[in-house]
């Protein structure tokens, strides 16, 4: 798994509300040089996940509500909707296909597993406010 485009984007939006002053989705966009068709989709994502409001209207924008402090790395990227698996198999509904052939258990999964285990528990012991302005919380 690698950190998406979307959840680089995701941490410039919360960087730019984190001051907690309402800002225009275009005022976002150019403190975080980042581009308006992904912002609209990140923020409505933000929104529903609890962490910012959105203000429609004339004298709209958008507000941060959560504390960066106790929001992870991981729960900006289950927010997104992202996927956390580094193997295909540790998806739901997947059917092995060497399944026939392999050692019950794989140990190739066994073993990934635990990988997949430490990277999710390093994914939850980060913050966003020590993530985005590089502070040891």
């Amino acid at each position: 798994m690698l950190i998406s485009r979307e959840t680089d984007y995701a941490l410039r939006i919360l960087r730019a509300l984190s001051d907690g002053e309402k800002r225009s989705i275009e005022e976002i966009c150019s403190l975080e040089a980042t581009p308006k068709q992904f912002a609209y989709r990140i923020i409505k994502k933000l929104e529903k996940a609890g962490w910012i409001i959105i203000m429609r209207g004339a004298e709209g924008g958008c507000r941060l509500t959560a504390d960066l402090h106790d929001v992870s790395l991981y729960d900006l990227i289950h927010g997104l909707g992202s996927d956390f698996c580094i193997n295909a198999c540790f998806q739901e509904g997947y059917e092995c296909t060497r399944a026939s052939v392999c050692e019950d258990p794989c140990h190739i999964k066994k073993g990934l597993i635990r990988v997949q285990e430490s990277l999710e528990k390093e994914l939850k012991d980060v913050n966003l406010h020590s993530l985005i302005f590089g502070t040891q919380d």
